[in-house]
């Protein structure tokens, strides 16, 4: 079986220890057949967090409606 792996240089990985990003364990756990889904989900938290720098939660309802 081949191993897959990412090297991060110093930078790229303090970014990511500086700023994490919360997610929902129990919406990855549920997703985790839908490679797509799983991006969608981490880009949407990522973009409510940069936006307000506070989590938020995006309803299906509220993306419909921007549209």
């Amino acid at each position: 079986m081949l191993q897959s792996c990412i090297g991060l240089g110093e930078r790229p990985f303090q970014e990511i220890i500086d700023h994490p990003v919360p997610l929902d364990m129990r919406i990855l756990k549920a997703m985790r057949r839908s490679s797509l889904g799983l991006d969608v989900y981490m880009w949407l938290c990522r973009l409510s967090l940069a936006i307000t720098r506070v989590p938020r939660l995006v309803r299906h309802r509220a993306r419909a409606a921007v549209s």
